[in-house]
């Protein structure tokens, strides 16, 4: 696959099934990294100050951070059930 720009949030790119496989295996420092997102935006969701002046706002925010936890966590095992389909645990 040669480098594409993508000019759209629609933009649909064609991807073999091994390149679709592949994109789903992160590396160790790639799944650290994205760990290590996952660690500072919790910290954020629990430093969130609540004031019942601005319970929308607060809502918002903590709503927000809870999403992108769970797209990181989504990241996160999605790597390891590809990686552990091509590479099945040996039978002892």
């Amino acid at each position: 696959m040669t480098t594409t720009t993508i000019s759209s949030s629609f933009q649909r790119i064609p991807l073999s099934e091994s390149e679709q496989v592949s994109g789903c295996i992160f590396s160790a420092h790639q799944i650290a990294n994205l760990q290590n997102m996952r660690v500072d935006i919790a910290e954020q969701k629990l430093n969130l100050t609540f004031t019942p002046n601005d319970v929308l706002s607060y809502a918002q925010q903590e709503a927000f951070l809870k999403g992108q936890l769970e797209v990181l966590q989504h990241l996160i095992d999605l790597s390891e059930t590809t990686q552990r389909s091509i590479n099945p645990p040996k039978s002892t």
